[in-house]
C-alpha cells in the first residue's frame, strides 16, 4: 500500500483543495447568475457573501500542524481566501502574513504570499478605529501582490487609499519622493461598495491602483446608502475608473440602484462585452457607447405576486428604450425577475391578438439575435398564430 508521504504533490494539492472547500468559491463569486433579487430597493448586496465559513479554515490548520512536509501546502489553503470585519482579525491576519514573509515560508519552505481572495468588511461603528489600523489595512494590501478577487465594503477604505497614495519621504525634504502606485498584476475581479462617504473612491483607485489583468468590476452601493444625485460625486470617479481600467475590463457590474446615478452616455467607448444594469436606469442614459457589448444583464425588481404575463409585457415596454441605441455585437439580453426566473419554456403570445402597439413592442425579437431569455437562458416568449395570420 502506498504511504500518504508518497503520494505526488499534484494529487496532495488536489486532497487540500477538497478538504478546505475552496472548489466553493467560484459558487460565490460575483456574477450574474448568482445576482439577488431580494432587497433590491434597499441596495443590500445583490451578490452572496464570500465567505466560506470557520470549518474550512480550521480544515487547514489542522493539515498545516499535522507534519512539517505539509505546512507550506496548508499554510497556502489557509490563507488562499481571509475575511477582515474587526480589528482584531486585521491585527492578525496582518502578523502572520508579516512573519510568513520574514521567515520566508513556515516549515523552511520559500513561499510566496498565499492570499488570492481577500473580503474586506471593515466599518468603524464595530470597534474602536484608530489611524494606526488604517495604516495596518493599507500595509496589508501592499503584501498581497497575488491577489485576484477582492470584495470590499470597508468603510474606511477611503482613508486606506488616502495613506497608500501619500509621496514618500522624509518629512523635512521640501520635495518629496512621488508615491508608488499600489501593483496587484494578478487582480482579475474587483467588487467595489460605495456610499456618499467613499464615492470619490473610485477616482483614487483609477489614479493610484495598477490593474493590468482586471476584466471583472462591480460597483454597487452600501446597503440602504443615501446618494443623491445632486451631489455628482459617483459618476465621474466610475468614468475615471472605466477609463483607466477599461481597456481589460470585460464585465461591468452595476446594482439597479447605483445604477441610478451612473448614467451609462458619461462611459467611455470600452471594449465591454457584458454589462449588467438596473432596467429602470436605461431611460437616463442618452447613448451606450458600448459598442463590443454581446450580453445586457438587466435585473428588473417586480414582486412574485406579478402574473407571468404581466412581466412579460412589462419587460418588453422596458426594453423600447434599446431601440435607441447602437449595439452591433448585442447576441443576448438576459432579464432577472422574481417571476421571470420561474419560466421553464418561452411564453406563447398570439400574434393574432396583438393591437399595434403590442406587435411594436415584440417586433424586435423576432429576430435570431438579439436573443431574449431569463436567467436559465430561457426565451421570454414565442409567437404563435403566425402562419393563420399571413394566411
Amino acid at each position: 500500500m502506498t504511504s500518504i508521504d508518497s503520494l505526488p504533490p499534484e494529487l496532495l494539492h488536489q486532497i487540500f483543495h477538497w478538504a478546505t472547500y475552496d472548489y466553493a468559491l467560484s459558487a460565490k463569486l460575483p456574477t450574474w447568475k448568482n445576482y439577488s433579487l431580494l432587497g433590491i430597493d434597499d441596495s443590500e448586496n445583490p451578490w452572496p457573501m464570500l465567505y466560506l465559513g470557520m470549518e474550512r479554515e480550521a480544515t487547514a490548520r489542522a493539515l498545516r500542524l499535522t507534519c512539517a512536509r505539509w505546512t507550506a501546502l496548508a499554510t497556502e489553503f489557509e490563507l488562499f481566501y481571509i475575511m477582515i470585519n474587526d480589528v482584531p482579525t486585521l491585527n492578525y491576519y496582518r502578523g502572520r502574513i508579516k512573519k510568513l514573509l520574514e521567515k520566508d515560508g513556515e516549515g523552511g519552505n520559500k513561499v510566496k504570499c498565499p492570499v488570492r481572495f481577500m473580503n474586506l468588511r471593515l466599518h468603524a461603528s464595530r470597534s474602536v478605529w484608530t489611524e494606526e489600523d488604517t495604516e495596518m489595512v493599507a500595509s496589508l494590501i501592499r503584501d498581497c501582490p497575488n491577489l485576484e478577487v477582492m470584495v470590499n465594503s470597508c468603510s474606511m477604505l477611503r482613508e486606506v487609499l488616502e495613506i497608500m497614495a501619500c509621496p514618500l519621504g522624509d518629512a523635512d525634504q521640501p520635495t518629496p519622493a512621488p508615491a508608488l502606485p499600489l501593483e496587484l498584476p494578478s487582480l482579475h475581479c474587483l467588487q467595489l461598495s460605495v456610499d456618499d462617504n467613499n464615492a470619490p473612491l473610485a477616482s483614487v483607485i483609477a489614479k493610484e491602483w495598477q490593474l493590468p489583468s482586471l476584466s471583472s468590476l462591480y460597483i454597487q452601493g452600501t446597503y440602504r446608502s443615501t446618494f443623491s444625485l445632486q451631489n455628482g460625486l459617483l459618476s465621474p470617479g466610475v468614468r475615471s475608473l472605466i477609463t483607466t481600467h477599461g481597456q481589460s475590463v470585460t464585465t461591468l457590474a452595476i446594482d439597479s440602484r447605483t445604477a441610478r446615478y451612473i448614467p451609462l452616455d458619461i462611459l467611455p467607448p470600452v471594449p465591454i462585452q457584458e454589462l449588467v444594469y438596473g432596467i429602470y436606469s436605461l431611460e437616463r442614459s442618452r447613448s451606450l457607447p458600448l459598442t463590443a457589448l454581446s450580453t445586457l444583464v438587466l435585473p428588473f425588481a417586480v414582486g412574485n405576486e406579478w402574473p407571468l404575463i404581466t412581466a412579460v409585457w412589462r419587460t418588453l415596454e422596458q426594453l423600447q428604450k434599446l431601440q435607441d441605441y447602437s449595439l452591433p455585437k448585442l447576441k443576448k439580453v438576459v432579464v432577472l425577475s422574481l417571476p421571470l426566473d420561474e419560466l421553464k419554456e418561452p411564453h406563447r403570445i398570439d400574434l393574432r391578438r396583438l393591437d399595434e402597439a403590442g406587435r411594436l413592442l415584440v417586433e424586435p425579437w423576432q429576430q435570431e439575435i438579439p436573443i431574449l431569455v431569463n436567467r436559465d437562458g430561457v426565451r421570454l416568449f414565442t409567437l404563435v398564430g403566425m402562419d393563420q395570420d399571413s394566411s
